[in-house]
């Protein structure tokens, strides 16, 4: 079995009735089987299916700080805790449980892409993936482009992230590599890259030289901040990219924000992207594209303050799903 199914009531405690949590939602997998969101009226419903990858095994890998594994379970903790912005919801979650990790790394990343793969075959369903290392961009990101081959529209990918991540293969398959085996892999659709969030002492000359050969689309911090409102500013530079329907891939390195917002991560820095202007980006991001899958990774509860981390996480999940 890929993936071990969990139980939302391990995260949250029961509620009293008119206090509806999102763990309860999980909870009636009745429903959830027969696709019908909690007002049967509603029709086509949304699914979101939350996944967890309790890896940090491409952490180690690439040098950096354990303790990502333990992420999606406390993400979920607090996750599970939000309330729908709804009486009545009008759409499904449910929790495929966290990947198994009996079987080695490459193979781990292949169980997550067939899985992207099938799920996001169905119509109206959004894959949340809960890392674990940034590794799992790959796997997320392949699965994501598999889904897409008979799309009419050309899928977008983009990560907000300090680094780059596009580490070659040679030193093993590790948290810098996944946009690199994504830009290098065959039999895949073609797609558009966008890189936001760069910070200039994260990434070699020699990375940054390569990723450009590949995609214009590579926006550093510092450049962004430099003209005022950085997310609104970036929204102007891609806005030409965002075509709707288009379907879409959000990668979201938790390092990319400014470790006010996100100290338990692999390697984290005062100054990143701030929440409020994600939280409005997200928001626009959802209205203009078909965003198909958002990935969430590196988040690390060993190396946290007061699971900041996590609830930040928790809270990009709330956000994406009601905006």
């Amino acid at each position: 079995m890929s993936f071990i199914p969990c139980a939302p009531e391990l995260f949250f405690k029961s509620t009293k009735t008119g206090d509806l949590r999102l763990g309860e939602l999980v909870q009636n997998n009745e429903r959830i089987q027969k696709n019908e969101p909690a007002d049967k009226n509603i029709a086509n419903a949304r699914t979101y299916h939350v996944a967890g990858y309790p890896d940090d095994e491409g952490i180690q890998i690439n040098g950096g700080r354990l303790g990502a594994k333990l992420a999606p379970d406390v993400i979920r903790k607090y996750f599970y805790k939000t309330t729908p912005t709804k009486i009545i919801p009008d759409y499904n979650l449910k929790d495929e449980g966290n990947l198994s990790l009996s079987s080695p790394l490459e193979k781990r990343h292949t169980h997550v892409a067939e899985a992207v793969t099938k799920t996001l075959q169905t119509p109206n369903t959004v894959w949340l993936g809960l890392g674990g290392g940034h590794d799992y961009a790959f796997a997320d990101g392949f699965g994501f482009l598999q889904s897409c081959q008979n799309s009419k529209y050309k899928p977008l990918i983009i990560n907000f992230d300090a680094h780059l991540d596009v580490r070659s293969t040679e030193q093993g398959l590790s948290s810098g590599t996944p946009f690199y085996r994504l830009l290098t892999q065959p039999n895949v659709p073609t797609f558009d890259f966008v890189e936001v969030g760069l910070q200039r002492q994260c990434n070699s000359p020699h990375h940054v030289e390569w990723v450009l050969k590949k995609t214009p689309y590579v926006y550093f911090l510092e450049d962004l901040i430099s003209e005022g409102n950085w997310a609104q500013t970036f929204f102007a530079k891609i806005a030409h990219l965002l075509v709707p329907p288009r379907p879409t891939y959000l990668s979201v390195d938790i390092d990319g924000f400014a470790n006010s917002v996100a100290p338990g991560c692999s390697q984290s820095w005062p100054a990143g992207l701030d929440a409020a202007p994600f939280l409005t980006l997200l928001s626009l991001l959802k209205k203009r594209v078909d965003v198909r899958c958002l990935g969430i990774y590196e988040v690390s509860p060993a190396l946290d303050i007061d699971d900041r981390t996590s609830k930040w996480a928790a809270q990009i999940l709330h956000h994406f799903i009601h905006s």
